[in-house]
């Protein structure tokens, strides 16, 4: 019997600025997770508010601060009805093959 993916059930919006290559190599491991990915801004839905997540970057960026990014990332899910996470956190859930709490 197998088990089910990581990410099984779980959608994942990316927003913010991200490099294009780094972008690419984290929707590639979220899909093989089991993740699917978000092509659009998630809106409020029926959905339980667990299964969609908002990553944005904790890479340095010149253009917001990583406070900034947080911010953004949580009013977007707070206003779909989804929750925020980090790219450190979807890498971290991966390589601990467990998904971690979300503070």
């Amino acid at each position: 019997m197998q088990k089910p993916k990581l990410f099984t059930g779980l959608k994942f919006y990316i927003m913010g600025d991200f490099e294009l290559a780094y972008k690419g190599y984290l929707q590639d491991l979220i899909v093989a997770a089991g993740g699917t990915i978000l092509r659009r801004r998630p809106v409020s839905s029926d959905d339980n508010e667990a299964s969609t997540i908002v990553v944005f970057s904790v890479e340095p960026s010149k253009k917001k601060t990583l406070t900034q990014r947080r911010s953004d990332a949580e009013a977007l899910a707070k206003s779909a009805r989804a929750r925020a996470a980090s790219s450190s956190w979807v890498l971290d859930s991966i390589a601990g093959c467990q998904i971690l709490v979300l503070i």
